[in-house]
């Protein structure tokens, strides 16, 4: 698979590859399911412990949750629970696919692209 960092551009793009540990060599794990995606990743592929700190729940996932999606999400019956790290990051597979491919969240503005990478590289953190 391509290193998350060889497909970005950019000073802002680098700083957000180096912080999410892309310069050991890591690269995001296939999206197949839920569960795979929740799923530890191989020790291998495995970021920096220092760059997973960076932002956790507690430092940014949750207010992002909480003001781009919190509206529409506030309980389980809604997909998925905004303010809640295990239901977010239990079907965390599907929200990401959803924000890239534009359908969430609805009626914009869409979530950018350096938003986009920083998510998934809390993923490949295996959501701290």
């Amino acid at each position: 698979m391509m290193s998350l960092c060889a497909t970005m551009h950019g000073a802002a793009a680098l700083s957000l590859c180096l912080l999410a540990g892309c310069g050991s060599g890591y690269s995001l794990p296939a999206q197949t399911s839920d569960a795979a995606a929740a799923s530890a990743i191989p020790a291998a592929q495995t970021p920096d412990p220092a760059a997973c700190s960076q932002y956790t729940w507690a430092r940014g996932a949750k207010t992002f949750f909480a003001n781009r999606c919190y509206s529409c999400h506030a309980s389980a019956g809604a997909n998925f629970d905004a303010n809640s790290q295990s239901s977010v990051s239990g079907g965390f597979a599907s929200i990401l696919q959803n924000v890239r491919n534009g359908r969430m969240p609805p009626g914009g503005p869409a979530i950018d692209a350096a938003t986009q990478t920083q998510l998934a590289a809390w993923q490949g953190c295996n959501f701290p």
